[in-house]
């Protein structure tokens, strides 16, 4: 949690909350960019890619798991 906290505080630190509302869906990598030039931007960005795939690669095999799991069962 104190990393969400300290990244949250980061991103309004670096953009105003208009500019946070605006750029929602990438508004950490667009947060990297004035420290990190483009190169920060594209890695924030390659990040959440991955970040977005593992969690949903995570979902869809645990929730595959589980039906087969209820189903063997009955």
């Amino acid at each position: 949690m104190i990393i969400y906290v300290i990244v949250s505080l980061v991103v309004v630190g670096n953009l105003p909350i208009p500019e946070v509302a605006k750029t929602a869906d990438y508004a950490l990598a667009v947060a990297a960019e004035p420290f990190a030039g483009a190169i920060g931007f594209t890695m924030m960005a390659i990040a959440a890619i991955i970040s977005t795939s593992s969690a949903i690669n995570a979902t869809l095999y645990g929730g595959a798991n589980i039906s087969y799991i209820m189903a063997k069962k009955s």
